[in-house]
């Protein structure tokens, strides 16, 4: 048995061709470069690298059995149901992400009023009725589903759109497999809520790759990424666009008072997963990075040298050493539900510090942030013995200061550099 995992991200596409052993057969990655302005992605431009990507893969290994899909939470998607093969002439909206900023506070309070969870900015709720409201949404739009949903439903020619518990939880206002806000949404239908990795009846059609291959209902990229790590009693800190601190609990866990901002997510049929889920992981350095090049560009009134972001990093991890530094909380996005947290801070400057200096802070500081949404001492309290560190976590330039925060009270494991919800969800469908 021979499947296949693909992961929609943020800024990439990933690809996985796992055998039924769990050998990695084929790996491919590729930058969409589809965002527009924040928050909002062009989605032919995804969805046309993903069939470059795919017709790739079958080039090398035809006969695979199963696709399992992966991708960023919270994102939404609206289109037409008569969908053609034409991307050129597919009659959709564009991908509003996670970090779609756009709603009200009227929005955010009904929506919650309805959510076993608290609704905030980019979440699909939330982006639903705005745009909505706003009178965005073309008359011909009569489905909607995450981006993973529409390349699903795009592949298969499904007109019933399928999305996974995991998924709908982080649009907000999906209880169990019911929406609390369906009598809101006006002319769209919602979609279906299914068991995550399910393999659905239909089959990806003639025109596309691997045609005849099963496909199944989309899974969270965060649980995709983190299958084949997570455990009891360990914690597992995931480094990337953005950042996470997650762990297993009963699924009639309820979350303490104070502990709003945090995150119950659906993981499988025995667990919930318990999220801290910060803004601010990745995205700061580039953030603060491309303020700094903004800077320059204004100081010398002309162009200056683009970012070479891998020697940043490279070097990042070579100075990861430095002890003094200021102070740098780089909450540049803010994070969701501790408004305290809204916006950068950085105190002790002498005027004599060096730019790997402030990189260091800026670094201890995504840490620090991290480790505000979910203290030590809560995760104590949890059992937790454990951290298992994924995608840039087991840097040097991240590493030294999560030895410093942890202070040697928990064991640390590495689990995988390259850490990809692609391989998460290909190892799913293996049991599937």
């Amino acid at each position: 048995m021979r499947v296949l995992g693909i992961d929609f991200g943020t800024t990439s596409l990933k690809i996985c061709i796992l055998d039924e052993a769990k050998d990695i057969l084929y790996e491919a990655q590729a930058r969409h470069d589809a965002e527009s302005e924040l928050g909002v992605q062009d989605v032919a431009k995804t969805l046309g690298l993903a069939m470059k990507m795919l017709e790739a893969a079958e080039k090398e290994h035809e006969n695979i059995e199963r696709i399992t899909v992966a991708g960023q939470m919270h994102g939404i998607v609206f289109w037409y149901s008569n969908l053609g093969e034409d991307l050129t002439t597919l009659d959709c909206s564009a991908l509003y992400t996670w970090q779609y900023p756009e709603t009200t506070k009227a929005i955010l309070a009904e929506l919650t009023s309805l959510s076993p969870i608290e609704v905030f900015p980019g979440y699909g709720s939330s982006t639903h009725l705005y745009l909505q409201r706003k009178n965005e949404l073309k008359s011909s739009w009569d489905r909607c589903g995450t981006i993973m949903d529409f390349f699903v439903a795009w592949m298969t020619r499904c007109k019933t759109v399928f999305i996974g518990t995991q998924n709908a939880n982080d649009w907000g206002c999906a209880a169990g497999k019911r929406w609390n806000h369906k009598d809101l949404v006006k002319g769209i239908t919602l979609p279906s809520i299914a068991q995550d990795g399910e393999v659905l009846a239909e089959r990806v059609i003639d025109g596309f790759p691997f045609k005849g291959a099963e496909i199944c209902v989309p899974l969270g990229d965060l649980q995709a990424a983190i299958f084949p790590f997570i455990r009891e009693k360990t914690a597992v800190l995931n480094m990337g666009t953005a950042a996470q601190i997650c762990c297993l609990v009963a699924p009639e866990y309820k979350l303490p008072a104070g502990y709003g901002h945090l995150r119950l997510d659906p993981f499988d049929q025995k667990s919930a997963l318990l999220v801290a889920a910060g803004l601010n992981g990745g995205t700061a350095l580039q953030t603060f990075l491309t303020m700094i090049s903004n800077w320059s560009f204004s100081l010398q009134d002309g162009p200056c040298t683009e970012l070479d972001l891998a020697k940043i990093i490279e070097n990042c991890n070579k100075y990861s050493d430095i002890t003094t530094m200021p102070k740098f909380r780089p909450t540049f996005h803010g994070e969701r539900g501790l408004p305290e947290l809204s916006g950068a801070l950085i105190s002790g400057l002498t005027g004599e510090e060096s730019l790997y200096e402030i990189l260091a802070a800026l670094h201890r500081g995504i840490i620090e942030t991290l480790f505000t949404l979910l203290p030590l001492q809560f995760l104590k309290e949890m059992g937790i013995e454990r951290f298992c560190l994924l995608g840039s976590a087991s840097e040097p330039r991240f590493l030294v200061h999560i030895k410093h925060i942890l202070g040697g009270e928990f064991q640390i494991e590495k689990g995988a550099q390259n850490v990809s919800s692609a391989y998460g969800c290909a190892v799913q469908a293996i049991y599937q």
